[in-house]
């Protein structure tokens, strides 16, 4: 899965590669650099990826030439479908399967319903969320998707982010059982 969706996903989501046309070669270079890593481990890294269809546009326009096989076959399946949609790729890690399914759900709903979208980002407004902010700007996001990272991962992953990347601040005990409360409130009226 994470060879398939690579370079969709960052495409979108990448600090470095947001917006960009890119060779995968590109993108192992800068991942192994960025992560101070000797050897690419992005497909050891990620269980879970949230695509917007309009980032599939330049895929399927003939932008990224050329393709793998597996994006060809994964594009071929959005290639007919009209309108806005959103797809969610996963598989079980670390994390239980529906912990990933929810973070990836909550960035879905961020991107779908707006009133969802303005009342977390109204909660965000003035929180004391810098510690978290910079783990996941180490992790690799861009600053146009931190608002959407910053809840998916409070609403959904507070235990993960503790025990695997060390957060601390007490503040985010509160600023995840309220982003927690909101996002079943609209998950549930969203199914």
């Amino acid at each position: 899965m994470c060879s398939t969706v690579v370079r969709i996903a960052e495409y979108f989501e990448s600090p470095e590669f947001k917006g960009k046309i890119f060779k995968l070669d590109q993108f192992k270079k800068w991942y192994m650099k960025s992560q101070n890593k000797k050897k690419f481990t992005y497909y050891k890294d990620w269980s879970g990826y949230n695509i917007p269809s309009k980032e599939l546009k330049p895929f399927l326009d003939g932008e990224f030439d050329p393709l793998n096989w597996k994006e060809k076959q994964f594009l071929e399946i959005f290639r007919n479908v009209k309108g806005r949609f959103y797809i969610i790729c996963t598989y079980r890690r670390d994390r239980t399967e529906q912990e990933t399914i929810d973070h990836e759900t909550a960035h879905g709903m961020f991107w779908r319903e707006k009133e969802y979208k303005k009342k977390v980002k109204e909660y965000l407004k003035g929180k004391d969320c810098e510690e978290l902010v910079k783990k996941l700007y180490k992790m690799g996001y861009s600053k146009k998707v931190i608002v959407d990272e910053t809840n998916a991962y409070l609403a959904n992953d507070l235990p993960w982010l503790r025990k695997k990347r060390k957060l601390k601040g007490e503040q985010y005990d509160k600023y995840a059982s309220d982003l927690n409360k909101l996002f079943r409130k609209y998950r549930d009226v969203s199914r």
